[in-house]
């Protein structure tokens, strides 16, 4: 199961790939001493916007776990993250959008 994260606008993005046969998500975010922070349940949506407020200084981890149109479970595997990574990640793809723009001198 694919899954990965970014930034929007500051806040933590999750994400994770749409699963074959899957009647709902549900997402757990945990801190370092696994106490949960924040969950999400959906059937459709692939990816959550965690508006809690994190410590910068701690590691949390996330994961999924899917259940699909026939009753059976499948649990993804536990992400961690900082909100260092999320910082950094959104930096990168900020510094990707900025166009090289060059100007030329017209022949006259």
């Amino acid at each position: 199961m694919g899954v990965n994260f970014g930034a929007n606008n500051g806040k933590v993005v999750l994400r994770w790939k749409k699963f074959p046969d899957a009647a709902k998500y549900n997402l757990y975010i945990s801190d370092d001493e696994e106490i949960l922070i924040d969950e999400y349940e959906t059937q459709n949506n692939t990816s959550y916007v965690l508006n809690k407020p994190l410590d910068p200084a701690k590691t949390y981890s996330w994961k999924i776990l899917v259940t699909l149109e026939n009753g059976e479970t499948v649990i993804g595997a536990s992400r961690k993250f900082t909100v260092k990574d999320f910082q950094m990640n959104e930096e990168s793809l900020q510094n990707k959008s900025k166009s090289d723009i060059r100007c030329a001198e017209k022949n006259k």
